[in-house]
């Protein structure tokens, strides 16, 4: 498994150096003859210029007596993608950098999946991350903090591990090349797949079955690292050693004649003039779409629970508050707000309770994480390791029982609360 590294090949020498800032370079439609029909193409009517044709029409995907077929790009031959959408990679942190590549991309109308626009409130983060997999392009903004991200790492992966040929755009930036970074990040990576698998080794598999995907992942980082750099330094690359954020330019024409036409534009593919747009309603936090209502507080003690009912807001619609008791023989239907932390998960009666409101399709979920830590894959092996020595140490039959069963559930239960995307209290309660 490795990443497809060229985003040249449709893009002519002469018109990367001619792209610039003047925002209006036409991009001529690089098309040829095959032997190998590989596909059926995407039946456009070309005008070609080269091998002795002037502006004279082929279609796209059709085999010609001479037995070679013709094909407007590469991507119709080798069947690269299936949608049109540019993925964005990048550290939180690195958001400046990534707002200018969106609103630059947005502008010439290219569709791009990011993170603060495609994740809805209370949605799966890793079904955002899977979409890596699904684009045609992939813009990576890799500054050092980037390749030490286990979250960027997994998307990462799963474009190497892509069935189909996915384009990568790498922005290396600040210190990525200078010596010595490469095996700082393979040693860092190493350590960590060593770390786990010291963490979880000695306790029953079956309660730590869950944690193989992470392992798997962790054990792959370092080789995928490995020939993204192998690729980065055999390739050829503009002027200046390695391409800016900055200038988006170069990225949007590379991008551009990939695309195929549409019906309006049936020549060339062209880079547009057009202003680039400002905040779009889409681009608004997917919070904006959550309306305050009336919610159960779950929380470990009322030391936690103050956190939330301090807030006047909040208080305003606070329905119950719950603490670390047995499991109600009844709960409501409607919101549960649940704040986790590693008190309240060392607690059997609380980790029965998020069982039993998970469990329920007539209750909304909304974990807060008091322990930013736990938000971390893997996170709570120190948790697992606590209740398995507890399961071992415990004589008591009922006990014993209760604990084996909670204890077979608890690592994909913290895997389902983390999963979601949740702000902070005080956003989730503003009118």
């Amino acid at each position: 498994m490795t990443l497809f590294l060229d985003i040249e090949e449709n893009l002519p020498p002469p018109i990367i150096v001619a792209l610039n800032l003047s925002q209006n370079v036409p991009v001529h439609r690089v098309g040829n003859f095959y032997e190998e029909n590989t596909g059926p193409g995407c039946g456009t009517n070309c005008i070609w210029n080269g091998g002795g044709y002037y502006m004279d029409t082929f279609v796209c995907g059709e085999t010609y007596p001479s037995g070679l077929t013709f094909y407007c790009s590469s991507d119709c031959y080798r069947q690269i993608g299936k949608s049109k959408k540019v993925f964005l990679s990048y550290r939180w942190c690195d958001s400046e950098i990534a707002n200018k590549i969106t609103s630059s991309l947005r502008g010439v109308e290219i569709e791009i999946i990011r993170d603060i626009n495609e994740i809805n409130f209370l949605d799966a983060i890793s079904s955002f991350m899977n979409t890596a997999g699904e684009s045609r392009y992939f813009i990576a903004v890799m500054t050092e903090s980037y390749f030490y991200s286990r979250f960027c790492m997994y998307e990462f992966y799963q474009i190497a591990k892509s069935d189909q040929i996915i384009r990568t755009i790498p922005l290396m930036l600040g210190t990525l090349l200078d010596s010595g970074i490469e095996i700082k990040l393979l040693d860092y990576w190493n350590n960590k797949h060593f770390e786990l698998a010291r963490a979880i080794s000695g306790i029953d598999q079956r309660y730590t079955g869950y944690l193989q995907h992470e392992l798997d992942l962790l054990a792959n980082i370092p080789s995928q690292i490995k020939n993204f750099f192998e690729m980065w330094h055999a390739k050829e690359r503009p002027e200046g050693g390695h391409w800016l954020a900055a200038n988006c330019y170069y990225m949007i024409g590379a991008i551009k004649t990939t695309f195929k036409p549409t019906e309006d534009d049936a020549t060339n593919w062209t880079f547009s003039n057009k202003t680039i747009r400002g905040e779009r309603a889409e681009d608004l936090p997917p919070i904006a779409n959550w309306k305050p209502r009336p919610f159960y507080l779950h929380a470990y003690s009322e030391t936690e629970s103050m956190t939330v009912t301090n807030n006047t807001q909040a208080r305003k619609l606070i329905l119950d508050v719950y603490h670390d008791d047995p499991t109600p023989k009844i709960l409501p239907s409607g919101v549960h707000l649940v704040l986790i932390n590693k008190a309240a998960l060392s607690s059997l009666n609380f980790c029965e309770r998020l069982q039993a409101l998970l469990n329920r399709e007539d209750i909304i979920l909304v974990p807060i994480f008091l322990d930013e830590t736990l938000r971390m894959p893997a996170s709570e092996t120190d948790l697992l390791r606590q209740w398995y020595d507890q399961l071992i140490c415990t004589s008591v039959l009922a006990q014993k029982e209760k604990i084996d069963l909670m204890l077979s559930r608890f690592g994909p239960m913290i895997e389902n609360l983390r999963n979601t995307l949740v702000p902070s209290i005080e956003r989730i309660v503003a009118e």
